[in-house]
């Protein structure tokens, strides 16, 4: 029979194992929706810059 002390430590060490794969899979989250608003925040910036550029080039076709 597991007496109280020993089960108190198992249960703080399995607590404290899963609480830290938990962070380690919301830092992993938050480091792929950080990554994914970087390209998007890139692609619409060249988007814009390709807008842009189409633009003054219409204008100076005029």
């Amino acid at each position: 029979m597991v007496n109280l002390e020993t089960w108190k430590i198992w249960n703080e060490a399995v607590l404290g194992a899963v609480i830290d794969g938990r962070m380690q899979t919301v830092t992993s989250l938050t480091e792929v929706l950080f990554d994914i608003c970087k390209m998007e925040e890139a692609h619409q910036g060249a988007k814009a810059v390709q807008e842009s550029a189409a633009t003054v080039a219409a204008k100076v076709e005029m």
